[in-house]
């Protein structure tokens, strides 16, 4: 079976420390974790503590997810603006470096309007491509509201250490596009964000709380050769439903567990 993961900021309140020792006590092996300062370590500036709080209760850390506020940037008409988006991912990307976390996962959209396409914004793509390399870090750019933009980026720049983000709820409100993305990208597939949705927005609910067709991505999945983490990204309170924290992931694992026996058969 594929490793099972969970998102560690996955709702609740409560210091990460605690939430990581919830996952591995739900049976979780693996997480991701969030640079946005949301998170109290990252607030308090101690942002390297977090890989060795994952590792310390023997979870793997699959991936690190760079803070999104700021990826319109990316195709802005302003140098100033590029230049904001461009340092918080390289600092990103350093810090995945500096502590062996081998994927960052960042957005290049997101709502479904963001500026016109343009070379200056791959540049600056390519240009991060280039130190994933030196560094030794995969880019997993995620799918969002807009996989135009995404498939802009594939067509244009192709590297081993550039790949894809399959985010499930992203894929089923991507309006003419829905539910094609591991159709179109599987062959890049390097980490997954699975959560549910009832088809209008991203609601980060748990598999079954909302309306996807679970079984259809199961056939696209069928298709990809995809060995990594099966990484959750659920929260709020229409997921939890009044749940306590440990509860809620314990149902998360079984959903997860109910998704990769899928896989298997």
């Amino acid at each position: 079976m594929l490793p099972l993961g969970i998102f560690s900021w996955f709702g609740y309140r409560l210091p990460l420390e605690k939430r990581l020792k919830l996952i591995a006590e739900a049976g979780f092996t693996a997480t991701c974790v969030w640079m946005g300062e949301e998170e109290e370590v990252v607030l308090d500036g101690h942002i390297d503590r977090m890989p060795g709080m994952v590792r310390d209760l023997g979870l793997t850390l699959d991936n690190v997810h760079a803070v999104s506020r700021h990826c319109n940037l990316l195709w802005s008409e302003s140098s100033l603006d590029k230049n904001i988006i461009q340092e918080e991912y390289e600092a990103a990307l350093s810090f995945c470096h500096r502590h062996r976390i081998p994927i960052l996962v960042i957005h290049i959209t997101q709502s479904f309007n963001p500026p016109p396409m343009s070379t200056s914004g791959l540049h600056i793509i390519r240009s991060l491509v280039s130190q994933a390399e030196e560094m030794g870090v995969t880019i997993a750019i995620e799918n969002t509201t807009r996989p135009d933009y995404l498939e802009y980026v594939f067509s244009n720049i192709r590297s081993p250490n550039l790949g894809f983000c399959y985010d499930s709820s992203h894929d089923f409100v991507a309006r003419e596009f829905r539910g094609k993305a591991l159709q179109k990208w599987g062959s890049l597939l390097v980490a997954t964000h699975l959560s549910d949705n009832k088809g209008i927005k991203d609601d980060h609910l748990l598999p079954g709380q909302g309306t996807i067709d679970w079984n259809e991505v199961v056939k696209s999945f069928a298709k990809v050769n995809y060995n990594g983490t099966l990484m959750l990204e659920v929260d709020g309170p229409e997921a939890n439903k009044g749940l306590t924290a440990d509860e809620f992931l314990k149902l998360g694992y079984q959903k997860v567990r109910k998704f990769a026996e899928k896989l298997e058969k």
